[in-house]
């Protein structure tokens, strides 16, 4: 019997280890998108912001300068 709970104790271990893992790796692939690094490009002083926004079919929106 100890040795099944040893094996339950160990895939929890590793189950939590790999979690760890997983974010660790989703966090620096995350950071290295091109989309997250192009605000900086637009300006040396790191002024502005990327953002994305989104409209319906219908939406009455116009482009104005």
């Amino acid at each position: 019997m100890k040795v099944k709970q040893y094996r339950k104790i160990l895939l929890l271990v590793l189950m939590i280890c790999a979690a760890i893992l997983f974010g660790c790796v989703e966090r620096a692939l995350g950071r290295q998108l091109s989309t997250q690094q192009i605000a900086s490009e637009w300006s040396a002083e790191d002024s502005y912001a990327q953002i994305s926004c989104f409209f319906s079919k219908d939406a009455a929106v116009t482009r104005t300068m």
